[in-house]
C-alpha cells in the first residue's frame, strides 16, 4: 500500500525515528541492525502481538499481547506524513561511484522489472545483496515471485536453489547474487546430460568481495590487511571461464542502459551476467 516505507532501515537511524514512543511488533522482525537497535531502546514501549506463548523480544523489554489485534482506521496525520516524506527524500540518494549506491540502483531496477506481469521468478542471494533489495524494493500492485535462502552459511546452494525453482515452477528464473556467492556456488549451474536444463540467469553483482562486512562491527576493529584477507576476501576468478565450464552464456553489463536492455529480454537457457560495481 501507499504507506509502506521503502528505505526504512536508514530512516530508523534518524529523523522521525528519534520521536518514536512505542512500537507494535507483529510476527518476526528482520535481522537488520536498525530494527534491532529500535527494539532495544529503553525509552520506547515495545508491544509484541503473539498467537502463542512465544514472541520476539530483542532486549527483554517487550510486553506480550495475545492476538489477534483489531485494527482501527483513522485519518492519516502529520506523523505518517513525516515518515512518508522522509522516505521519499531518501530515494535516489545514491553515490554514483559508491559500490553500495550502485548495488542499490541495480536492485531497484531488477525489482521494478520483476513487478511486471510475466516476469521471471526471482532468487535473491544472501548477505549484502538481499539488504539492497530490502532498502530498494518498492511496494507494487503485483508482487513478484521471490525466493531467498537463510541459514548459518547463507551463500550455500543459492544457484542450485535457482535451478530447483526453475524446475519446480516450470518457468524462467533470475538469480541475483554477489561475486563471492557466484564463486562459491557456480557449479550449481551445471547439470547432467540427462537432466532438465531450466532457463536460469545468474546476475552477479561484482564488488570484489564481502562488502557487507564494511558496514558491520568488524570494519571498525580489524587491522586493514587482516580485514581484507579474512572478511572481504576479494577473489580473482574469471567468471567468463566459470560460465564456459558449466555451459552458460557469459555477458558483462556495465551501466543503467545495458542493464535495462538485459532486464527487458526474456530469460532463456543458462547464462551468467556480470555487473561490475567498482572502478
Amino acid at each position: 500500500g501507499p504507506n509502506a516505507l521503502c528505505d526504512y532501515q536508514r530512516l530508523l537511524d534518524g529523523g522521525p525515528a528519534e520521536r518514536i514512543e512505542a512500537v507494535l511488533v507483529l510476527g518476526h522482525p528482520t535481522l537488520s541492525r536498525p530494527v534491532s537497535r529500535l527494539l532495544a531502546r529503553p525509552d520506547v514501549r515495545i508491544v509484541a502481538v503473539a498467537d502463542g506463548s512465544r514472541w520476539t523480544d530483542v532486549a527483554g523489554l517487550a510486553r506480550g499481547v495475545p492476538g489477534p489485534v483489531e485494527a482501527v482506521r483513522r485519518p492519516a496525520g502529520g506523523w505518517l506524513r513525516a515518515w512518508r516524506e522522509a522516505d521519499a527524500g531518501r530515494r535516489g540518494v545514491r553515490g554514483p561511484r559508491d559500490a553500495t549506491g550502485r548495488k542499490d540502483a541495480v536492485a531497484s531496477a531488477v525489482w521494478d522489472a520483476h513487478c511486471a506481469p510475466g516476469a521471471p521468478a526471482l532468487v535473491i542471494g544472501a548477505s549484502d545483496v538481499i539488504r539492497s533489495f530490502d532498502r530498494c524494493a518498492r511496494p507494487a500492485d503485483r508482487a513478484p515471485t521471490v525466493v531467498s535462502n537463510r541459514g548459518l552459511a547463507g551463500i550455500d546452494g543459492t544457484l542450485a536453489t535457482a535451478v530447483g525453482v526453475g524446475i519446480g515452477l516450470g518457468g524462467p528464473v533470475r538469480a541475483v547474487v554477489g561475486d563471492l556467492t557466484a564463486v562459491h556456488d557456480g557449479l550449481g549451474l551445471l547439470h547432467g546430460v540427462h537432466e532438465t536444463a531450466p532457463d536460469v540467469q545468474a546476475l552477479v553483482l561484482d564488488d570484489e568481495g564481502g562488502a557487507i562486512f564494511s558496514r558491520l562491527e568488524h570494519a571498525r576493529t580489524a587491522e586493514p590487511a587482516m580485514f581484507a584477507r579474512w572478511f572481504t576476501t576479494p577473489q580473482a576468478v574469471d567468471l567468463g571461464a566459470l560460465a564456459a565450464a558449466v555451459g552458460a552464456v557469459h555477458r558483462v553489463v556495465d551501466g543503467a542502459v545495458e542493464l535495462a536492455r538485459l532486464l527487458a529480454e526474456p530469460v532463456r537457457g543458462c547464462s551468467l551476467v556480470e555487473v561490475p560495481l567498482l572502478g
